[in-house]
């Protein structure tokens, strides 16, 4: 079970209850093994894009267990996350690369 905060992050680390379905739907029983990340750093709880559900550890688990070859791969095929060709600059991608 995905521990929640409600819907308000008033507490660093906590993820909402849109967030926690988002999670189950893409990574199933292993959503917890992605919230795990965010015990040494809370901020991986962070949303990737405002008004949309990933989050920062989701990058970091499709990399290490996904296999996500690119920032591309990770957002994309792996979290549902599709950037207009061409959008980013690539100071932006490095912001999300951490």
């Amino acid at each position: 079970m995905l521990h929640l905060s409600g819907r308000s992050k008033d507490r660093k680390g906590s993820i909402s209850a849109g967030t926690a379905r988002h999670l189950v739907s893409k990574f199933g029983t292993a959503s917890q093994d992605v919230l795990a990340l965010n015990a040494e750093d809370r901020s991986l709880a962070d949303s990737i894009v405002e008004g949309y559900p990933a989050i920062r550890a989701e990058v970091i688990y499709s990399v290490w267990r996904g296999m996500a070859a690119t920032i591309e791969d990770a957002l994309a095929r792996r979290i549902g996350l599709q950037p207009c060709p061409g959008a980013w600059r690539s100071t932006q991608r490095q912001r999300l690369v951490f």
